[in-house]
This record gives C-alpha cells, structure tokens and sequence, in this order.
C-alpha cells in the first residue's frame, strides 16, 4: 500500500474493530441467561452500549473508508 492509500486503509481496519465490538455485544445479548439475575440491568446496559458505540464506530468507518478513497462524494450530507 502506498503511503498515500495509508487513512483509507486505517478507516478500514477501524471498521473491523467497530464490528467487532458488535459481534462482542451480541454475544453477550446471547448469553444473558448466565448472568446474576441482580446484575442483569447492569449487563443489559453494558451490551447497549457496546452495541451502539460499536454500530456507530463501523458505520463512521466505512463512509470514512469511502470518502477518502473518493468513492463517495466528501461534501457534507444535508438531512
């Protein structure tokens, strides 16, 4: 990879970590019955928000991704 393709390879390597803090999440979600019935807000909490920032880090990512490999146009998005 050329120096200059370097943050178009790093948004996409961080997409990975976000997804993969999806998948982490899920499987917690999966495996609740294993938990303490006093913790189970607690850990319902912790797979929401891992889930979340986790969702929001691989979506940030890849339009990252896209963007600067000029996939996508960079101007900003008017909702």
């Amino acid at each position: 990879v050329a120096m200059t393709g370097m943050p178009e390879l790093i948004a996409l390597f961080h997409s990975f970590v976000g997804l993969t803090a999806v998948l982490v999440g899920w499987n917690g979600a999966l495996h609740s019955s294993e938990v303490a019935a006093e913790m189970i807000g607690v850990h319902r909490a912790e797979v929401f928000i891992g889930v979340f920032i986790g969702a929001v880090t691989f979506t940030g990512s890849i339009v990252a991704y896209l963007k600067l490999s000029a996939k996508i146009s960079s101007k900003p998005l008017v909702l």
